[in-house]
């Protein structure tokens, strides 16, 4: 029994979390895993760290509706949503650093699928370029924390 345990073990494919791209000011990571699967894993890692959960964003949905009436007939996404999240202490921190950084809440996690990479999972946010850079690494850091609770 423990041999056939082991083998399921080592036979499971995990599908790695993978660092894409770091260029100001987007910070993009791929997986394997189906863009559900990551959605569910993102939104229970935001939850877990006290952030409060808006409804998604259907980019996909909204580009695939409007794309008609624009002429657009190539779509980018199979599927595409945006996280978006806060937490009251993040954004008295915003407010205490500079008045006008209650614009930096909510903070948004993107996951997409391509058309022409259908298998592959995109993970993308935005890094904030402030004047307050040890704010500005702690929001980088809230990120990809994030995604690696969620991922790794």
């Amino acid at each position: 029994m423990l041999r056939v345990l082991l083998l399921c073990f080592l036979s499971f494919n995990v599908q790695a979390l993978e660092l894409v791209e770091t260029e100001e000011p987007i910070t993009i990571y791929r997986t394997g895993e189906a863009l559900d699967d990551v959605k569910f894993e993102l939104e229970n890692a935001i939850t877990s760290k006290g952030f409060t959960l808006n409804d998604p964003l259907h980019i996909s949905e909204m580009l695939q509706r409007t794309g008609k009436d624009l002429g657009i007939t190539q779509p980018v996404y199979v599927e595409a949503e945006s996280l978006s999240f806060c937490s009251a202490i993040l954004t008295h921190k915003f407010a205490q650093s500079h008045p006008a950084y209650m614009v930096l809440c909510p903070l948004t996690l993107s996951i997409y699928t391509t058309t022409a990479e259908p298998d592959t999972t995109y993970v993308a946010f935005r890094k904030p370029m402030l004047q307050d850079t040890k704010l500005s690494q702690e929001i980088t850091d809230t990120f990809n924390g994030i995604i690696h609770d969620a991922l790794d």
